[in-house]
């Protein structure tokens, strides 16, 4: 889902957009603490457009906070590194990294070191928690892989809990957000419908233009499961002319595939095929990625069944193979991953109750 670097969006008012000068900066800082701020900064833009850098930064930003032994920058990192990982499908690297992470953000002793500031004008009572909403945040889409909506909604509650404890504006929105989509998959759909326009309220309030546009497809999918195909495809124009504007790219492929699905339903064939070719491309650009329904397989299924719609069955006959064979190698990591993630998650919770 959307690319978080911690707590609160650095780049959400603007257009992504990576300047030559801060490249620069980061590749001439003459210290630790400069580079590891501006190495931040880059974070934040390829978490939003290519997610293989992304990675190499978030590595090397741990690194950095780790020599420095500043406690609270790491637990923002490793869980942003773990976000990352479960990104790409390595689901057992991304628990150690997130067990590290509510270690330092659960312990309240990790106020008492010397940091550097992750935010200037709040206590660092309120970073702390800030960074904790975050990893409940981003485990949840880790437990999301398991297919049980249980943990899921714990961690999204938590996550909520604990923002609004902490007066965190952007988390409570994520949270709002991402509970929506559980009760998308619970068919709840009024409540779903409640907690995505909230999300989209408070994203109006923050100017936060990354993540709004997530909220406005998902509004859309929700009139579209209520019968409501105009308004839905309004919605999910909205989102991705909003994603378009900042160069979102996983904002783009969100929308991209949520339009292609409504046109294959809808037998428009052109249309479906367009969105099919939008999708593959923005997904291409992001690096790999291993999303819970945004995958190479579902590229290529979208391109098999667009061109089927189309009566060119030489092209559908190329997509059809390379889908079967995609989802067949992702199906077998998929499992591999998660049969070892699920017998460690259980040790882990195990050796956490008895400290």
């Amino acid at each position: 889902m959307i690319a978080v670097l911690f707590y609160v969006p650095l780049l959400s008012k603007a257009q992504l957009f990576l300047p030559d000068s801060l490249v620069q900066a980061y590749q001439h800082a003459s210290n630790d603490s400069a580079r590891f701020f501006l190495n931040r900064q880059i974070l934040q833009y390829y978490f939003n457009t290519n997610l293989d850098s992304a990675l190499k930064y978030a590595e090397t930003g741990l690194m950095i906070a780790k020599k420095n032994r500043m406690q609270l920058a790491e637990a923002a990192f490793s869980n942003t590194l773990a976000d990352q990982l479960t990104n790409k499908g390595k689901y057992v690297a991304a628990l150690k990294y997130f067990l590290v992470a509510f270690a330092i953000a659960e312990d309240p002793a990790s106020e008492k070191e010397n940091h550097w500031r992750l935010i200037k004008d709040k206590p660092i009572h309120y970073e702390r928690l800030g960074i904790l909403a975050g990893v409940h945040h981003n485990y949840k889409y880790l437990m999301e892989r398991k297919k049980n909506s249980d943990p899921e909604l714990f961690h999204t509650k938590e996550t909520k809990r604990i923002a609004e404890e902490n007066n965190g504006q952007y988390r409570v929105m994520t949270a709002d957000h991402e509970l929506g989509k559980i009760f998308i998959k619970l068919n709840k759909l009024d409540s779903a419908e409640r907690l995505i326009k909230n999300a989209e309220k408070i994203a109006q309030k923050l100017n936060d233009k990354i993540y709004h546009c997530y909220t406005l497809s998902d509004v859309g999918f929700i009139n579209l499961k209520k019968g409501n195909k105009d308004s839905a495809l309004h919605y999910y124009h909205l989102g991705i002319d909003m994603a378009g504007s900042q160069n979102f790219l996983s904002g783009l492929t969100y929308g991209y595939l949520r339009v292609c699905n409504f046109y294959l339903a809808d037998k428009q064939k052109d249309s479906a095929l367009h969105y099919a070719k939008l999708f593959q491309q923005s997904y291409k650009a992001q690096g790999k990625v291993d999303r819970q329904g945004q995958d190479i397989g579902v590229v290529y299924d979208n391109l098999y069944r667009s061109y089927l719609r189309r009566d060119q069955v030489d092209s559908a006959l190329k997509y059809s193979g390379l889908a079967i064979i995609a989802k067949d190698s992702i199906s077998t990591d998929r499992l591999k991953n998660l049969a070892v993630f699920q017998n460690i998650s259980l040790g882990e919770q195990i050796r956490l109750k008895k400290n």
